[in-house]
């Protein structure tokens, strides 16, 4: 069972470091794979604009995550949480219940974006379970 732990805490860290750093790589003025990451109207006009700085943010708190999952454990149910959150969604531009399913982001939203997030909830849950 600890090695089963310890492969969902490395791999669950290792999401939130890529994630962390792709959000650096944008706020640094990349573009790849930008134009699927924010969620649009069904006209695909972007709902906000986080800028450089706010992107940043973004990152940081990705690698911040990264650091819980591997070494304060005590706060992984939050992070379970806020991720189930985020997988639900709004229901209205992100997650599994969203209206508007037809722009690409609302595309990469169904396929990529919120089952990443039901699997980090739910591997953060069984890790807070088995702490």
């Amino acid at each position: 069972m600890e090695k089963t732990m310890n492969f969902i805490l490395t791999v669950d860290s290792l999401i939130f470091t890529i994630l962390g750093l792709i959000h650096f790589y944008w706020a640094a003025g990349g573009k790849v794979g930008l134009d699927k990451a924010l969620p649009t109207t069904t006209q695909e006009v972007k709902i906000f604009y986080p800028g450089k700085f706010l992107t940043m943010i973004v990152g940081f708190v990705l690698l911040f995550f990264a650091y819980i999952v591997l070494r304060a454990q005590e706060s992984i149910f939050i992070l379970s949480v806020l991720f189930a959150m985020r997988a639900v969604g709004d229901f209205h531009y992100v997650g599994f219940f969203k209206k508007i399913k037809s722009t690409p982001f609302a595309i990469y939203d169904a396929n990529y974006f919120s089952p990443l997030c039901l699997y980090l909830s739910l591997s953060l849950a069984f890790i807070a379970y088995n702490v």
